[in-house]
């Protein structure tokens, strides 16, 4: 990949940012029903499958932030490369 010409390496970190900003898109809409099922779990209690609900969508926002450094790292590194 890193033996591509600078238009085909401009392509890859193109999709890249694209992927990161979708995923921090979808990042921000979990956050968001974190944030407003949080409360209502502490002040109202919940059944036992909303609990379960809530603690796969903080799973999958953990999930999401590691995936999301993982492609800052890609990126930085296709950067480094197409301006070697």
């Amino acid at each position: 990949m890193f033996n591509a010409s600078d238009d085909e390496m401009k392509e890859v970190i193109k999709k890249v940012k694209d992927e990161l900003e979708c995923l921090n898109k979808m990042q921000a809409s979990v956050n968001r029903f974190i944030d407003k099922a949080v409360p209502y779990k502490l002040l109202e209690g919940t059944k036992d499958y909303e609990s379960e609900y809530l603690k796969l969508m903080l799973k999958q926002s953990r999930i999401m932030g590691d995936y999301k450094s993982i492609l800052q790292q890609r990126l930085n590194l296709l950067e480094k490369a197409i301006k070697a």
